[in-house]
């Protein structure tokens, strides 16, 4: 199930964010916030039960300084 964001969405994350967004640009971004989650949209599709998460892609990093 996809959720999607409403302008009132967009303005709470613009106020948030510090953002001044007027009206029309506050329907413009939610436009096109919602198309970015619909191009998210086949990730839900693949099959991830078992897999374990991973939090670095190289793993074991440590700083030396």
């Amino acid at each position: 199930m996809t959720q999607y964001l409403t302008e009132h969405d967009v303005r709470g994350i613009a106020e948030y964010a510090r953002i001044g967004l007027s009206s029309d640009e506050v329907a413009q971004m939610t436009t096109d916030l919602n198309a970015i989650i619909d191009s998210l949209a086949p990730i839900t599709e693949y099959n991830l039960e078992g897999v374990q998460p991973t939090f670095h892609p190289i793993g074991g990093l440590s700083n030396v300084m």
